[in-house]
């Protein structure tokens, strides 16, 4: 007989999911005031393992814990005072350990054996066993609702052997026509139960599962149930209805107008992504971890009143040392680095079907207001250059900012070739700036060599903001250069990095401008340089960058140990 412990009772997510994991229940995180699973693959990754639950909500302290009932037991989930008359005509009577689930349910524990987990046995009383294909939500978790919380019962007791037989009659009935206490009519049986069938394949039911639940919900919803064949019918169309048409398509009747969630007006918006571009050693990641900072311990928004609450960041960026190059900046910005103020990608994932699922669970767990990808192209799998693989790319990332309303930005560098058309100067395809609803640029500003400058190049939202210049000032052997906004302007965002007519530098010239930015960082091989240039849109040979070093560098070194620094 399995106790309820006073750890199980607790308050704290981690001591009760050890003390569940102690009595044999396999424990994986919920996704935080959800019910819905942190981890993909859920089913394979539950454990008991106490050093990995331990790892998992160490990471996700605000998870909930979701767990699948130990060995030998099952459980009856009573949804409402309809749930709750099903459970009554079994006539189990028995004072098990019970958790009281929010919205007037309970789930109620019995040691037993069943032979499988169905949803509707009897109207809206699912049964839950210990084969793996479903969890529960165990307490302490949260849903918007209300809470998770055990009931009086101290045990979890077992069934009588004439009531376990009762169930399993229920399980087991093939049954073409079985009386009903449902209320869907003769008319709504088809479509109702197609719907349902639909919704459990979103939910990654297997169809073997999907077939008796089914079966099970035609039996306790029909007035006059259909038969099995035709039951079996509907849940073989609904593997064909792709995606779900009620998911695809919706009626605008049924669209509420919200307004924008600004970020930084007019600028960057929540619930979409935003763009910054510009050429090597413009500013660009400075930009960055400058909003990172300011989003870290709040603060006045720049030429603004207006004030952005402190919140939470997370940034991929794999070409910054977190060490040498991110913290440092973000310390000169003024951000709080506290606990889980600012959290970054350890390790680089591209963004495949894996790697947005891996963003997802990280946004959904940790809930940032901004989220900084730097560089966005470095993360794409497909062609840059397609339209298609562009905006399926923009789409994926996009989805995540307005599920989870955050401010995501997307880092890029400008293409080699001359445009007039600020909108156009960025590398890859045009799909990039067609998918984000804003676009930023930066440049050296017209009128001033000594200051950059930041440009609103596109805007699906609203009006177009004022170009802002700012300043890199100060920074050395052991420092970097301080971020500093200087002045509002009224040139426009075309005037940035706009191509010079005649005479402007070729393509040898840029292409020593974009090493020495590199080599600024210090002594570097010619083969890791010719990577890091390539890397950012620049066809370019070992030999041509042996033949740009010698113009700016010198040699220290011989053979493969050899390393070039700018020339003194």
């Amino acid at each position: 007989m399995i106790e309820i412990t006073e750890k199980m009772r607790s308050d704290r997510v981690l001591i009760a999911a050890l003390a569940y994991a102690e009595a044999g229940w396999r424990i994986h995180p919920l996704k935080q005031g959800s019910k819905e699973p942190l981890l993909n693959k859920w089913p394979e990754k539950a454990t008991s393992d106490a050093s990995t639950i331990k790892k998992w909500f160490k990471q996700y302290p605000s998870a909930n814990v979701g767990g699948i009932p130990p060995t030998g037991t099952f459980v009856l989930d009573i949804d409402g005072s309809a749930g709750k008359e099903s459970y009554n005509s079994l006539g189990v009577g028995i004072l098990t350990a019970k958790v009281v689930t929010p919205n007037n349910g309970s789930h109620r524990y019995f040691a037993g054996k069943v032979s499988k987990s169905q949803i509707g046995i009897l109207k809206n009383l699912d049964l839950m066993a210990d084969d793996g294909s479903r969890y529960l939500v165990l307490p302490p978790s949260k849903i918007k609702a209300g809470g998770y919380k055990w009931g009086n019962g101290r045990a979890i007791k077992p069934i009588k052997g004439h009531h376990l037989e009762k169930i399993e009659a229920i399980l087991c009935s093939d049954d073409s026509k079985v009386e009903a206490s449902g209320n869907v009519g003769e008319g709504a049986r088809n479509e109702t139960l197609f719907k349902i069938a639909c919704t459990l394949r979103r939910k990654g039911i297997n169809d073997d599962l999907l077939q008796k639940s089914l079966l099970g919900l035609n039996r306790t919803l029909c007035e006059l149930p259909l038969s099995k064949s035709e039951v079996l019918q509907i849940a073989d169309s609904s593997a064909r209805y792709a995606e779900g048409h009620e998911k695809t398509y919706a009626d605008m009747a049924g669209v509420k107008k919200e307004p924008v969630r600004w970020f930084w007006f007019p600028y960057m918006a929540r619930g979409c992504m935003t763009i910054i571009e510009g050429a090597p050693g413009q500013g660009k990641s400075y930009l960055t971890m400058y909003l990172a900072a300011l989003t870290s311990s709040g603060g006045t928004l720049p030429f603004s009143s207006e004030k952005i609450k402190a919140g939470r960041v997370l940034i991929l960026n794999p070409e910054d040392d977190p060490a040498r190059g991110l913290r440092p900046r973000l310390e000169k910005c003024g951000a709080d680095l506290s606990e889980n103020k600012i959290r970054f990608q350890e390790k680089f994932v591209p963004m495949d079907q894996t790697g947005i699922e891996l963003l997802e669970t990280e946004i959904s767990s940790y809930r940032p207001d901004l989220v900084i990808i730097d560089p966005l192209l470095t993360y794409m799998t497909g062609d840059m250059h397609r339209y298609n693989d562009s905006t399926q790319f923009m789409t994926d990332i996009d989805q995540l900012a307005r599920e989870y309303d955050c401010c995501i930005i997307g880092v890029r560098h400008l293409t080699k070739a001359n445009n007039d058309d600020a909108s156009k100067r960025g590398i890859g395809s045009v799909g990039f700036a067609a998918r984000a609803r804003s676009v930023l640029q930066v440049g050296k500003a017209p009128d001033d060599d000594e200051e950059k400058a930041m440009g609103h190049v596109k805007t699906n939202l609203g009006e177009y903001g004022k170009t802002l210049t700012f300043s890199l000032e100060g920074g050395g052997r052991d420092d970097v250069p301080k971020f500093v906004w200087e002045r509002e302007t009224d040139f426009p965002a075309d005037a940035l990095n706009k191509p010079r007519e005649p005479g402007r530098p070729s393509e040898q010239e840029y292409l020593q401008f974009v090493l020495r930015q590199h080599l600024m960082a210090g002594p570097m091989k010619a083969e890791i340089l010719m990577v890091k240039v390539q890397n950012e849109g620049i066809a370019c040979s070992l030999r041509a960058v042996q033949r740009a070093l010698n113009e700016i560098a010198e040699c220290e070194g011989k053979g493969p140990k050899a390393k070039w620094m700018l020339k003194k």
